[in-house]
C-alpha cells in the first residue's frame, strides 16, 4: 500500500478550515504522556517520518497513530509522539499478529518491496544531476514519494518501545525466576541475526585479518555507514585504513581473531539461548507470542535504519547539488518542506528564506490525522517557545534509569555528553551520555567505559549494543544529557539503575 504523489506534495498545504489548531495541539499536549527521541536533524531529513506515524493508520487503523510532534533547533530534534497511542497500537498489533497476521506480513512484504524500489529511484535521482532542475523536480518528488512509502510499511515496530519501557517488565516478572530481566528480555526481543553495522564489522575484520586491503572497494559499500538524519558523512577509503591502523595498533591479532569469531557466531548463539530460555521459562502463549513480535520488530527497524542511512546520501547529495543550482544554501534548504523544494526548482526563486532560518533557528512542527483529513503545521517564534516550555523537564543531582547491562553492580567514571558524534570528539574511556544511540554512535560506543541515555527503553540500540560490548548501562533517564556536564563525576548503580554525581 503505497501513498499516491498528489498525497505526497500535498503535505505543505493547510486547509483553510484547519482540523487542529494551535490551541488543540497545546490541549493533546498537556493532557497526553509522550515517547521522546533527540537527534541531529532537519526537515529534509525527516518530515517524511513524522507523516509516515500518522499515515501508517491507513494499515492498522487511524485510531491509534493520531498525531506526531517534532521540535527543532539548531539542526536538533527533540521527537515526540503519544505513549498512550503507541501502547494502543502494540494491543491492537499484539492481537493481530495472534489471530491474522497476515496484514503485518504483507506490511512487511511491502516494506521489502519499498526498500529495493528506494534504492533505484536514489540512483535516478543522482543521475538526473546531469538533467534540467525540473527534470530533477521531477526526479526529488519521485524519490520523497518512494522514501515515504518506505516509512509508512516500517514505523509500526517503534510502537513496541513504550510496550518494552512501560509493561515489559511487569507482564514478565512472574515468570522469570532466576534470571534477570535485563538478560530475558534483550534476549527474547533481538531476532537472531546480525544488524547491519556488525555485519559491516565483520567485512571489515575479515578485510583486515586477510591483509587484503582495498580500502576503496571496501568504501564504496560502506561509506554511509555512519549518516544519521542531520546529513551524510561519506566515509572515503582513507577513513578505513586509518581505521585499520588504529585497529592494529589497540589490538593484536590473536583479539581481533576473537571478536571475528564472537561476531560470526553471535547469531547462532543468540538462537540457542532463545532456545534455552523458552524451554525454561515456559511461558503462556500471549507472552512468548509478544517476544515472537519483538524479535520481527527488532529486525524491521534494523533493515528500516538501513534503508535511511542510504535515503539520508541520497537527500544529502542532492541537496548539494541544489545548492550550487540555486545559491541558496544548504543549511536553509534543508529546511523546506517539499513541496517548497519542488517550487524552488521550478521557478528558480526561494520566496520563504527568512521562514527556513527561523525554522532552523527554533520550530516545532506537527503532523496530524481528524476526522478523515491529514494536516501539517510549522509553528516558529512565540509559538515555538510556548511548545518547548511545554516539554521541558526538571534537572536532578541523582538520577534513574532502567538497567541495560549489568557486568558490574556499581561503577564510577567521568561523562562525556555526545549529541551528535559527527561534530564532537569523544575521549575514549569516559561514560558515554547522551539522548540516545543510532548507528553512527557505535565508533565511541566501542570507546565508552559505560554508558547513559536519557531514551530508550529495554530492548532500544543503546541496551543492545552494550549487552554485546560488556559495559554497563543505563537507559531512559530522561534528563541525564541535562543534569551533568561534561567532566563530571558519577557513581552508576548498575543494580538498581541510579546516578548519582559525586
Amino acid at each position: 500500500m503505497g501513498l499516491c504523489r498528489r498525497e505526497v506534495l500535498y503535505y505543505a498545504i493547510q486547509a483553510d478550515n484547519d482540523i487542529m489548531n494551535f490551541e488543540q495541539i497545546v490541549r493533546k499536549i498537556k493532557t497526553d504522556r509522550w515517547w521522546s527521541e533527540e537527534s541531529p536533524c532537519n526537515y529534509q531529513q525527516a518530515l517524511t517520518a513524522w507523516r509516515a506515524f500518522v499515515h501508517q493508520g491507513k494499515i492498522y487503523g487511524p485510531k491509534h497513530i493520531s498525531i506526531a510532534i517534532a521540535l527543532y533547533r539548531n539542526d536538533f530534534l527533540f521527537e515526540k509522539s503519544s505513549r498512550t497511542e503507541k501502547l494502543s497500537q502494540f494491543a491492537k498489533v499484539l492481537g493481530m499478529f495472534m489471530t491474522n497476521p497476515e496484514p503485518i506480513l504483507d506490511d512487511y512484504k511491502n516494506f521489502l518491496k519499498a526498500k529495493i524500489q528506494l534504492i533505484k529511484i536514489g540512483s535516478s535521482l543522482l543521475a538526473a544531476f546531469q538533467k534540467d532542475n525540473r527534470t530533477l523536480a521531477s526526479r526529488y518528488s519521485e524519490f520523497y514519494e518512494a522514501y515515504t512509502t518506505l516509512f509508512t510499511h516500517s514505523v509500526m515496530p517503534e510502537c513496541g518501545d513504550v510496550y518494552s519501557d512501560e509493561r515489559l517488565a511487569k507482564d514478565l516478572k512472574p515468570y522469570i525466576r532466576k534470571f534477570s530481566l535485563q538478560e530475558v528480555s534483550v534476549i527474547l526481543s533481538t531476532y537472531p541475526m546480525l544488524s547491519f553495522m556488525e555485519q559491516e564489522r565483520v567485512d571489515f575484520l575479515r578485510m583486515v585479518v586477510s591483509k587484503k586491503l582495498d580500502f576503496q572497494k571496501f568504501s564504496k559499500k560502506y561509506h554511509w555507514i555512519q549518516n544519521n538524519y542531520g546529513g551524510a558523512k561519506f566515509l572515503d577509503g582513507k577513513y578505513f585504513a586509518k581505521a585499520s591502523k588504529e585497529l592494529k595498533f589497540n589490538k593484536t591479532a590473536k583479539e581481533i581473531g576473537l571478536e571475528l569469531a564472537s561476531l560470526q557466531s553471535k547469531a547462532q548463539r543468540l538462537r540457542q539461548k532463545q532456545k534455552t530460555l523458552l524451554a525454561e521459562l515456559n511461558l503462556p502463549k500471549k507472552l512468548a507470542k509478544t517476544f515472537e513480535l519483538m524479535r520481527m520488530m527488532s529486525r524491521w527497524i534494523d533493515e528500516r535504519k538501513w534503508s535511511a542511512l542510504h535515503a539520508i546520501y541520497y537527500i544529502d547529495t542532492f541537496l548539494f547539488e541544489v545548492s550550487k543550482r540555486t545559491r541558496v544554501r544548504k543549511q536553509i534548504l534543508e529546511y523546506l518542506t517539499p513541496q517548497e523544494m519542488i517550487h524552488l526548482l521550478h521557478s528558480g526563486k526561494l520566496e520563504n528564506r527568512n521562514e527556513a532560518i527561523q525554522r532552523r533557528k527554533f520550530s516545532v512542527y506537527v503532523y496530524c490525522y481528524d476526522q478523515g483529513h491529514y494536516e501539517e503545521h510549522i509553528f516558529t517564534g512565540k509559538q515555538a517557545q510556548h511548545v518547548f516550555k511545554l516539554f521541558e523537564q526538571r534537572t536532578n543531582k541523582i538520577i534513574e534509569g532502567h538497567v541495560a547491562s549489568a557486568p558490574v553492580n556499581k561503577f564510577s567514571g567521568r561523562v562525556q555528553i555526545i549529541l551528535n558524534p559527527h561534530k564532537e570528539k569523544f575521549i575514549p574511556g569516559r561514560i558515554l551520555v547522551t539522548t540516545m544511540t543510532r548507528p553512527d554512535f557505535v565508533p565511541l560506543m566501542r570507546q565508552a567505559s559505560a554508558i547513559i541515555t536519557d531514551e530508550g527503553g529495554i530492548t532500544s540500540h543503546a541496551a543492545i549494543v552494550s549487552r554485546e560490548l560488556g559495559i554497563p548501562c543505563i537507559i531512559g533517564t530522561k534528563t541525564a544529557t541535562k543534569s551533568f556536564k561534561t567532566g563530571d563525576k558519577v557513581e552508576m548503580d548498575v543494580a538498581k539503575g541510579i546516578i548519582r554525581k559525586i
